[in-house]
């Protein structure tokens, strides 16, 4: 990382710089490599004499090809292997808490008809499940949404003493889809027949 008080500051041209861009539309490589190579060529020129600046020549890779180099030939392959698995953690995980759901359906399928018995209507039964489903989805959407602040928060706290602008983030939009998923969620299975 580049600082005022870095090596790269104080001798520019006795450090080496990795630089990660992304391509214009319609750049292609060749013409990334050619400018690339016309801008080195002032540093050299720019250079003193004996400096190792003429000795490097730049090159344009596709950041996947680094990060293949760097963790190895199979990261896609990997990568897809973990996909796989939390998938199938995450849907194990859906199946106990649809499980759940239904049991307590089960359960209150004699409360219910004790209320229908009693004189409710069913716009109040329907009226009650949902209450009581959003309720329960927003307080634990909220839960959440504080444990993720909070965890943001000490994660810049801990940054100050790291390298500068190295910490998680909480993005917004996809908190805002979480919670009307958090919302919708309890509308479906509310209302489905027990």
């Amino acid at each position: 990382m580049i600082t005022p008080d870095s090596a790269f500051a104080r001798e520019p041209l006795n450090s080496i710089v990795v630089v990660f861009g992304r391509l214009r539309r319609g750049v292609s490589r060749e013409a990334a490599r050619a400018e690339l190579a016309v801008l080195h060529r002032q540093v050299v020129d720019s250079s003193p004499p004996d400096s190792w600046v003429s000795q490097v020549e730049p090159t344009v890779s596709y950041l996947q090809e680094e990060f293949t180099w760097l963790a190895g030939r199979n990261l896609r392959t990997s990568l897809l292997v973990l996909l796989a698995v939390v998938l199938c953690v995450l849907f194990i995980a859906c199946m106990n808490v649809a499980n759940l759901l239904l049991g307590r359906g089960v359960v209150r399928q004699k409360e219910l008809a004790i209320r229908t018995a009693m004189g409710s209507s069913r716009a109040r039964l329907v009226r009650q499940l949902l209450s009581e489903s959003l309720l329960l989805s927003v307080l634990v959407r909220y839960r959440e949404s504080c444990l993720r602040l909070l965890q943001s928060g000490c994660s810049r706290l801990e940054s100050h003493r790291a390298a500068p602008r190295k910490y998680m983030n909480v993005n917004l939009r996809v908190l805002a889809f979480a919670a009307f998923l958090s919302c919708s969620r309890p509308l479906c299975l509310a209302l489905r027949p027990r």
